[in-house]
């Protein structure tokens, strides 16, 4: 009777996805601690670009890491956000295309590779045009991608 019963237990749990839910949560945690960090960027690349240090503008592009970020940051926990949820630092990198400047920050997921975005990488991009609203775009690790404006997305 008892290993009639654990093979009834052992198949339902087979049937409806036991092990698989218990893996993708222990996956998911990790992503959407992730997710969070990079939200934290969000906001706080939008109030750096709208900052200034001894009366001039803040520079994005004079930043080489999040690292040197921490040189003008001061307070808050930074280590919390410097990091992925896998404890590896983002990786930072701004470009410039015409008007546009965009901060990108990216974590290489949970297999820790660079796939240039794709696969299980996340990836924060926040897009500045002067003259406008800041644009944010956050690809999660499914390639799922929200858009939003920094209002919406820090006030949603």
């Amino acid at each position: 009777m008892r290993s009639c019963f654990r093979a009834l237990v052992v198949t339902v749990c087979l049937l409806s996805g036991c092990q698989r839910q218990k893996i993708y949560d222990q996956r998911d945690q990790y992503s959407l601690a992730t997710r969070w960090n990079l939200g934290a960027w969000a906001s706080l690349v939008v109030a750096l670009n709208e900052s200034q240090i001894d009366g001039k503008p803040i520079d994005l592009t004079q930043f080489k890491t999040t690292d040197d970020l921490a040189s003008i940051i001061h307070g808050g926990d930074f280590d919390f956000i410097n990091h992925d949820a896998w404890d590896r630092p983002f990786e930072w990198s701004v470009r410039t295309e015409g008007e546009r400047t965009i901060v990108r920050l990216t974590s290489y997921g949970n297999n820790g590779i660079n796939e240039n975005g794709e696969g299980d990488d996340l990836y924060l991009e926040v897009t500045f045009v002067k003259d406008r609203e800041p644009e944010i775009l956050l690809k999660d690790e499914l390639g799922e991608i929200v858009h939003a404006t920094a209002q919406q997305f820090m006030h949603p």
